[in-house]
């Protein structure tokens, strides 16, 4: 196909190098566009080629020809296209259109993927080495952390086989292989440590404490020769609701001098007289106290002892001091001396008692009562008696009570009262 081409053709009439038509006019002289075989064979044969591409014969009669033949080309083409409607339903060969239009990876990866809401992931999740990020915030720790809820706040990577705790983007701790460690102070209702084989931490011999751990111990602390100060191990706290409080903290004293630190347990109040130490001396052995020692019974050394009423018990006196001073030593005697009086030997617990009667022939009593018995009675006369022989005599009537009187023999042996003196011995 080409445009009119021809001498008499109006020169770029609809452009440059489109050329066009133009009518004669004899008033001016201006001739009409020459037609030639080529222009009617192209026009002839383009027309002619879409009617018979769309499979319709030439009928010289029929001049619709033209427009029946696009129809068919269009529906024909149509066919082969896809329906908008359908929104890609009609596609023959989907995986194959994926793969074609660079879809075919990124479907596979899809169809892997852990949904947003409502899916689980089986496997792991590689993050690159440095990698951060947060649950449910911003991650500003940095590379290798986890954020928990505030953007500064959750565990990062401190190096190898130790995690970090981190709060407001400060390292408040860490822990690794050997050890859990906090900056401040961990807070537990109940602390109990790990034991191994049945052997917890720091078990052994006396040698090795010094180089040994404990379930609980403090790292060694090195001061100057003078320090003099308290190193509290252990410490409670309780007071009342209307006040008195106390501190009481174990721990060990450095006393100013050079030489080893005390052992001390103190007890502080919010009034200093009440405030008290115990101190064991490691230098002497020794053990102070503020105040008395109580106990039932105190062990003192090897099969030393105190008994709770004071007595005393050691192998230098074969047993209990007391029954060894019993056993050794007189008591002293007791007595209530006076013209009724009496005396005691503390060690035999023999009893010798006297005293005068104005008059006798009666029973009397002992100046004090004889605990076991009156062994005997003996009675004379003191400054007046009866006839030319005149006889003293009594005897125990009971433990408190004893009988005496006088008999003159030239008064037909009778009975009678008069003044005597009386001695009486028992126990």
């Amino acid at each position: 196909m080409h445009r009119i081409d021809t001498p008499t053709a109006q020169k770029d009439k609809f452009g440059q190098g489109k050329n066009g038509f133009t009518n004669g006019d004899p008033a001016t002289g201006r001739r009409a566009t020459d037609l030639n075989s080529d222009m009617w064979d192209a026009v002839q044969e383009e027309v002619c080629t879409v009617i018979e591409a769309a499979g319709i014969p030439l009928s010289k009669g029929e001049h619709t020809q033209l427009h029946a033949a696009i129809g068919r080309l269009i529906d024909e083409q149509v066919k082969t296209r896809l329906e908008k409607n359908q929104n890609g339903a009609d596609i023959p060969n989907k995986p194959l259109f994926l793969q074609n239009v660079g879809l075919g990876e990124t479907i596979n990866l899809a169809a892997g993927a852990v949904q947003k809401t409502g899916d689980e992931m089986n496997g792991k999740l590689t993050l690159p080495q440095t990698s951060s990020f947060g649950v449910n915030t911003n991650n500003t720790l940095g590379g290798s952390s986890i954020a928990i809820g505030d953007n500064d706040t959750g565990l990062k990577g401190n190096g190898d086989g130790n995690l970090a705790f981190m709060a407001n983007n400060v390292l408040a701790g860490y822990f690794n292989e050997n050890e859990l460690q906090h900056s401040k102070k961990m807070l537990t209702k109940n602390f109990q440590a790990l034991v191994d084989n049945n052997w917890p931490e720091g078990a052994g011999g006396f040698s090795g404490q010094l180089s040994s751990e404990a379930p609980f111990s403090v790292p060694m602390v090195h001061r100057q020769n003078n320090d003099n100060n308290f190193f509290p191990l252990l410490k409670g706290k309780v007071s009342l609701e209307s006040g008195y409080p106390v501190a009481a903290s174990f721990g060990i004293l450095t006393s100013g001098n050079t030489n080893f630190p005390q052992i001390a347990i103190h007890a502080k109040t919010d009034f200093d007289v009440n405030d008290k130490i115990w101190v064991f001396d490691v230098a002497t052995g020794e053990f102070r106290a503020p105040g008395r020692i109580t106990a039932t019974e105190i062990l003192l050394s090897g099969k030393s002892r105190v008994g709770p009423d004071g007595n005393l018990y050691g192998d230098v006196w074969g047993g209990w001091l007391n029954d060894f001073l019993i056993n050794n030593y007189n008591r002293k005697n007791t007595a209530s001396l006076g013209d009724y009086g009496w005396v005691r030997d503390e060690s035999t617990g023999f009893i010798m008692q006297w005293g005068t009667l104005g008059s006798s022939n009666g029973t009397y009593n002992f100046p004090r009562e004889f605990p076991t018995s009156c062994f005997a009675v003996f009675v004379t006369n003191t400054n007046q008696q009866g006839g030319s022989v005149d006889n003293a005599f009594g005897y125990p009537v009971s433990k408190s009570q004893f009988f005496a009187a006088t008999k003159a023999s030239s008064d037909g042996n009778v009975v009678n009262g008069y003044p005597v003196a009386w001695f009486a011995i028992g126990r």
